[in-house]
């Protein structure tokens, strides 16, 4: 993910855009897939959406959004845990190994 701040290459997008074409096309084969698929759009977005609709957003994805999301995710982890959570690390402590290897360095 901290590489992905820096640079994303226009093939290494591409790769992952026609992976995941690939992947969402495939599932449409199996049922249970479909219904899944379904679920998760009603749940999320109150809509089904279509599979050119999905590989039209697919296709809008740059790059630099690419980019942002990965400084995004990098900057402000999110944690969730189930069981025993009185002996969860803090936010704090988690949050510090995603910080930019280059301010772990400095440690």
């Amino acid at each position: 993910m901290e590489a992905m701040t820096a640079a994303v290459s226009d093939a290494e997008l591409a790769r992952a855009k026609a992976q995941l074409k690939s992947g969402l096309l495939m599932g449409l084969e199996r049922p249970s897939s479909r219904a899944e698929a379904i679920a998760g759009q009603l749940f999320a977005l109150g809509r089904v959406q279509s599979v050119a609709e999905i590989v039209e957003k697919l296709d809008a994805i740059t790059a630099e959004a690419v980019k942002r999301f990965a400084g995004f995710s990098m900057a402000a982890p999110s944690i969730a845990a189930v069981g025993p959570v009185g002996r969860l690390e803090s936010h704090a402590t988690f949050a510090a190994r995603f910080a930019p290897l280059k301010a772990n360095a400095a440690e």
